[in-house]
């Protein structure tokens, strides 16, 4: 069986990818946080996939439609145009991913009853 590469022969390679805009992006819900995420990793130019349970969200980004009033549909259509924004119900494809950011949504409120 092969050896696997060496850890930081992967951290070169991935930020290699980073500084190249190559780095393909998963983001994780397509709501009110995950598509202005993913919209702005699109617009610095990295190839961005989009995984949402929601089919008929899947399709109206595909198509290039926004459905988040912050995010400007002529915006999303020019990235799907472009081939760096894209979306899937297809959680399978987040293995070919080479980042995944994540936000809690819940945190502002999560930090204000601790707080409280």
């Amino acid at each position: 069986m092969p050896k696997p590469p060496a850890l930081g022969s992967l951290l070169r390679l991935f930020m290699r990818r980073v500084e190249r805009r190559t780095a393909r992006v998963g983001v994780i819900g397509l709501g009110y946080t995950g598509l202005p995420l993913a919209t702005e990793f699109a617009k610095a130019g990295y190839r961005v996939t989009g995984f949402e349970i929601d089919e008929k969200r899947v399709g109206e980004l595909n198509r290039g439609r926004s459905y988040i009033q912050d995010v400007p549909t002529r915006e999303v259509r020019d990235l799907v145009r472009k081939g760096t924004l894209r979306a899937t119900a297809s959680f399978d494809e987040l293995r070919r991913m080479d980042a995944i950011p994540t936000f809690p949504t819940f945190w502002q409120r999560s930090a204000r009853s601790l707080r409280d």
